[in-house]
C-alpha cells in the first residue's frame, strides 16, 4: 500500500471520528497501518482497500475499536464479515481448474 493511500484512508478515519486535529495523525496512521497488516495476514492476500470496498469498511471499523481502546471487541463483534472477506479473498485465490 502506498503512502498517499494510507494518507487518503487517514482523512476518512478521521472524518469517521470526527476528529479535526492533527495532532494524532501519526499514531492514526500506525493504527491504519497495523490494520492493513491485520487483513493481509488473515486473508494470505494482497488487499487494496478501494473506496466502497468491504476491506475497507472493515479496516475503518477495526482503527475505531483500536482508537476506542475495544480492539479485542473487534473480532467477536464483527466475524460474519471478517469470515466473509476471508472467503472471498480464499475463492479468488483458486485456480479456475482451466488448463
Amino acid at each position: 500500500m502506498t503512502d498517499e493511500r494510507v494518507t487518503d484512508i487517514l482523512k476518512i478515519v478521521k472524518m469517521n471520528l470526527r476528529i479535526d486535529w492533527g495532532d494524532d495523525d501519526k499514531l492514526i496512521q500506525h493504527k491504519i497501518k497495523r490494520s492493513l497488516k491485520y487483513f493481509e495476514t488473515i486473508t494470505g492476500a494482497t488487499l487494496d482497500f478501494t473506496d466502497d470496498s468491504a476491506e475497507l469498511e472493515l479496516l475503518l471499523e477495526r482503527v475505531r475499536y483500536d482508537w476506542n481502546n475495544a480492539l479485542d471487541d473487534f473480532e467477536v463483534n464483527f466475524k460474519r464479515e471478517i469470515f466473509a472477506l476471508i472467503m472471498t479473498k480464499a475463492v479468488e485465490a483458486e485456480p479456475d481448474g482451466e488448463d
